[in-house]
Formats: C-alpha cells, structure tokens, sequence
C-alpha cells in the first residue's frame, strides 16, 4: 500500500470504529476527495495529490464522546487547551507515535469554519465515509487564500460528479449550491471567484487541458446556479456593501 492508501485506510477505519461508538464523523479535506475520487486518478493521474492529515466533520451535541472516543479507542492525544477554548466548534488531537512526522486530527463540529461558514448540521449522514460531494466542493470552494492542491480537488471533484437538479449524494447538487449561497453574499462572491481560479489554473497549464471539455460545461453550472439562486434579503443587503468591506476571514482570524 502506499502512504496515501494507508491513510485513508486508517480514516475509514476511524468513521467505522467511531459508529461502533454511535458516534457520527465524516472524512473532510484532502482525504475525503481521495476517498470519493480514487477511481478517476488512473485516467488523470495529474489530478493526484498526497495529503497528511485527516480531518473530520462531527456534531457538537457528540462533542464528548468524540473526544472520549479519540483519546480512549484510537490513542491519539487531545490538544487540552485548543479544546478547552473552541470544544463547542472545532477539536483537535494529534498521533506522536511518529516523532518526525506527527499526525493532527482535526474535527470540525456542525459547521465548517475557514474563510466562510459552511452550515452541515443534519448532513453528515448522506455518505458513508465523507461528508457529500457538493458539500466538500464548497469547503474548498469557499477558501479566500485558494492554493493549487485546493484547485486539484475542485477539478477531482468536478470529473468525478456531474452537476444535477437531483437531490442524490452521487452528484453535485445545485439545490444545495442555491441554499448556501443565497443566504451568504461573501460565500457567492468567493465561490465565483474561485470558479474563475479555476477556469485559469486549467488554462494556464497545457497539463490540465485535457479536462476542458470536461470541466467546462460543469464549471459553467456551477456558476448559473449561484449566480441565479434565489437571495434572501440579508444577502440583498450585505451585496449593498460589496468590497468595501472585507467579506472573508483568513486562517490567523478563524
């Protein structure tokens, strides 16, 4: 097995040990899109990235049991003071068992918090191991300081799973698109954005031209179902503001 095997083999057996426990965790991050989108690396081998952590998503009213659950059936080692500070929304623990390249767990708890808010209270049961497709598209699509292993996880997730008017956890959900940037200005501003990222880091590579003609007509329904979804009038109101005032926080805020 190689190391990426490895890990994600490690992170499914912690979801299934976690449900053991009756406790509910769902893979996040680089992970998870490895997890979802194993099948297609052998055709675009240029989309494969190795991550090194492991981060979840968990409910909060869980929250001590994920913590029991961590320290008691997996060994890893509870980061007492983060946890007493930010226990309600974020919990992290860390494996030392090997000194030169420690692991960190993170658990990110009814919510996903980085450069925006990504409510996911009541959705972390629509797959077995990682949180929904469209949901994990948008923990990256909401990332203000986006990267290019961010971007490689976009266009994982964009071969893999077609847009659809369906609500089905096998595709990119435009009702779900709709329902999270129609309540959030800053989240439709940097979701365009970062669609337009995306769209120059395939055409600024001849390595990633070959997935135009897949990714193209997808990226573009994306775009329509944000730029089109129905607004709820705090997002009237906060559009008012526009740029003027910065709509996205960055990782030394969160």
């Amino acid at each position: 097995m190689s190391d990426t095997e490895n890990l994600l083999e490690k992170a499914r057996q912690m979801v299934k040990k976690a449900g053991t426990w009756d406790i509910v965790i769902r893979l996040l991050g680089g992970v998870a899109v490895v997890s979802l989108c194993e099948d297609i690396y052998q055709r675009f081998p240029m989309l494969r990235r190795t991550p090194h952590d492991i981060d979840f998503m968990g409910y909060s009213r869980q929250s001590r049991g994920i913590s029991k659950f961590f320290t008691t059936d997996t060994g890893f080692t509870a980061d007492q003071r983060f946890n007493a500070l930010f226990g309600n929304q974020r919990l992290k623990f860390y494996d030392s068992s090997d000194e030169n390249n420690p692991m960190v767990i993170d658990v990110f708890l009814d919510k996903f918090r980085q450069s925006h808010d990504l409510p996911l209270l009541h959705r972390l049961q629509l797959n077995e191991f990682t949180i929904s497709p469209t949901d994990l598209l948008f923990t990256k699509l909401q990332i203000w300081e986006i990267n290019e292993k961010d971007i490689l996880d976009i266009l994982s997730l964009l071969v893999k799973f077609e847009p659809s008017g369906e609500s089905n956890a096998g595709f990119i959900e435009i009702a779900r698109i709709e329902e999270l940037v129609g309540s959030d200005w800053g989240l439709w501003k940097t979701s365009m954005l970062n669609l337009d990222r995306t769209e120059k880091f395939i055409g600024g590579s001849g390595k990633f031209s070959s997935l135009d003609s897949l990714t193209a007509p997808r990226i573009a329904s994306i775009r329509n179902a944000i730029q089109n979804c129905r607004k709820t009038v705090s997002w009237k109101m906060r559009s008012l503001i526009g740029e003027k005032i910065q709509w996205y926080e960055t990782p030394e805020e969160v």
